[in-house]
């Protein structure tokens, strides 16, 4: 089930990259959450769509995912760094605010290209996020602290996103039928 869940996120974050939502309203988050299934796995996996946050030389792409593992609910974020010059930064943990680490999976590492000796480079990497963390952020957003060989990166996921994931997923378990409450009926993604 692990490498089907690192395929799935990690080709959604590269495949919806086209709408920004870091300040899309919760609804509109809400809406383009996906529930992707595959007939090997018995859960299906709640995506959310693309948060982008853009500097000079590098940029950052954000999701949120959520299935039931063995153990209960898994509930991780998705972060795909794109950078040039310098090096490769080997991201290998994550603090979260109170100075807790979250190791990191590194799903995916790539040189894009290079020109006049500067390349522009590609690693992304999951975390598991502790049980209820994004329930108790909802009102306030988080931030987390990348920590790599070659310097930090600061995470930032607002409010308004995280409320509209929530609200797209069911509560408990997602393996349920949706209820009044919403979850993403209309977007189911099947592969094999």
């Amino acid at each position: 089930m692990r490498n089907t869940l690192l395929a799935i996120i990690t080709a959604s974050t590269l495949t919806a990259c086209a709408t920004n939502f870091a300040d899309k309203d919760p609804a509109s988050v809400a809406a383009a959450v996906v529930k992707q299934q595959t007939k090997f796995d018995p859960n299906p996996v709640y995506i959310s769509p693309n948060m982008e946050e853009s500097g000079l030389l590098s940029s950052h792409h954000v999701r949120l995912f959520r299935t039931e593992g063995s153990n209960g609910l898994v509930t991780g974020i998705s972060v795909m760094f794109i950078y040039t010059g310098g090096g490769w930064a080997f991201y290998e943990t994550a603090s979260m605010e109170g100075g807790r680490t979250l190791e990191l999976e590194n799903v995916d590492r790539q040189v894009f290209a290079c020109s006049s000796g500067t390349c522009t480079y590609k690693e992304t990497t999951h975390a598991r996020l502790p049980v209820g963390y994004l329930e108790s952020a909802a009102e306030s957003g988080f931030q987390l602290r990348y920590n790599a060989k070659r310097g930090n990166t600061v995470v930032t996921v607002p409010p308004n996103f995280i409320k509209g994931f929530l609200a797209a997923i069911p509560a408990e378990n997602p393996n349920r039928p949706s209820d009044s409450a919403g979850g993403p009926t209309s977007k189911v993604s099947t592969s094999n």
